[in-house]
């Protein structure tokens, strides 16, 4: 039997072959799950907050959605899609008048409401140059608290220094309040870098807000509201400052000014929904009424005018008081009494839907037509309640002429 030469002992390594060089071969490499570094190695940054001013659009969008719901009420409009007297106390205007009726709602409503597509257009620009820098700064939960807690302070301003028939709507001051939110926002360590074009853009906007550069010409701005949604806008600007410590981004107190938010816009739901229960009849009695666009604007208008509006609307006491003065001037006393007793005579509509000067007018008119006619002791009789007024009659000569005829001892000379 033939061993094998190496049986025995340890076999030498083999020769390695010796082939000719190849080209490598492309292969698809297998899917592997990426190398994670280690925890220690690894820095993560922090996400960014989220900037788009949400909040800021769907203020807009809410303010649109009421401007229609105006427009729907069923009274015309006039230039401009201006709306009348009557269109905005059907919708929610606010006055003192209305309110002491127990009509509470309307302090919620009227912010929300404006008086013509001007006005709409005018408050949504400076509300976005104010919001969107407030959702970006102070974030939306600050804003939504600073909008409500703003546009009641204008509210509760108009009411309380404006005459008690004056009806005001608008949110011109919930965006003073934004503005002086502004203003107080720049003061805080978060605003560094922009502090200064934050404190020129709130003080280029709020202080000619408030100053009345047209109350003596008879403008319509409600510079009192302005002032009341500036002085609720600082108050809270002075918590937030109280309430963001200086190395946080953030101010702290988010969900308490959250709930004030929601609590804002519950209220302005349920008030309208109470609008809504009554708006009929306001609208009703709205079409007894002249459209504020047909009234002149200047003077008492033409005869031929006057007549078109006593044939349309025959119980509107202003339409008949535009007549009677023009009989008056057309030196025609019996027609004029006539008409400014027709009236005089709509109490429910003077008391309910006239501001008080309307009345006053009527009866001033109607004392110097019965003093044209020499009825001396009638025009006596008609002036009794005028004596009981504030000394604001229409004109100096209404004045001079009540004073000369000596029929109210307390309206002397001035």
């Amino acid at each position: 039997m033939t061993q094998s030469p190496v049986f025995g002992r340890r076999a030498a390594p083999p020769v390695p072959l010796r082939l000719a060089p190849t080209p490598p071969v492309k292969v698809r490499p297998r899917w592997e799950p990426p190398v994670v570094a280690a925890e220690a190695d690894v820095t993560v940054e922090p996400a960014a907050p989220d900037k788009a001013p949400y909040l800021t659009i769907a203020l807009l969008t809410l303010l649109a959605m009421v401007f229609v719901f105006e427009q729907s009420g069923g009274l015309p409009s006039g230039p401009g899609l201006s709306f009348s007297f009557s269109t905005l106390v059907a919708t929610g205007g606010l006055s003192r008048d209305l309110l002491e009726k127990g009509e509470w709602w309307r302090i919620f409503t009227a912010p929300l409401l404006h008086g013509d597509l001007a006005h709409i257009i005018g408050n949504s620009v400076v509300m976005v140059l104010a919001a969107v820098t407030l959702e970006r700064l102070i974030g939306r939960a600050w804003l939504a608290a600073t909008f409500v807690v703003s546009a009641l302070g204008g509210a509760a301003a108009s009411v309380l220094l404006n005459s008690p028939d004056v009806v005001t709507v608008g949110a011109s001051g919930a965006i003073m309040g934004l503005l002086a939110m502004v203003l107080a926002s720049s003061l805080h360590f978060a605003a560094r870098d922009h502090a200064k074009r934050l404190r020129w853009v709130a003080f280029r906007l709020l202080i000619p807000s408030l100053i009345p550069f047209g109350a003596a010409s008879g403008s319509a701005i409600d510079y009192n509201a302005h002032m009341g949604g500036a002085a609720a806008g600082g108050l809270m600007g002075f918590i937030l400052l109280v309430a963001w410590p200086e190395e946080e981004d953030q101010p702290r107190l988010g969900a308490v000014a959250a709930g004030i938010g929601w609590l804002g816009l519950i209220a302005a739901i349920a008030a309208f929904a109470l609008v809504t229960t009554r708006h009929e009849s306001y609208i009703a009695r709205g079409r007894v009424l002249a459209p504020d666009h047909l009234l002149p604007r200047k003077g008492w208008g033409s005869e031929a005018q006057a007549r078109d509006l006593v044939t349309r609307y025959p119980h509107d006491p202003r339409v008949r008081l535009i007549t009677g003065r023009n009989y008056l001037e057309a030196r025609n006393p019996l027609n004029a009494e006539r008409e400014l007793r027709q009236g005089l005579s709509e109490t429910e509509i003077l008391a309910r839907d006239m501001p008080d000067s309307v009345e006053e007018m009527l009866r001033y008119f109607l004392v110097s037509a019965l003093v044209e006619q020499g009825r001396i002791s009638a025009a006596a009789v008609e002036a009794k309640p005028l004596c009981h007024l504030p000394l604001r009659p229409p004109s100096k000569g209404q004045r001079e002429a009540m004073v000369q005829a000596g029929f109210c001892p307390a309206l002397t000379r001035p």
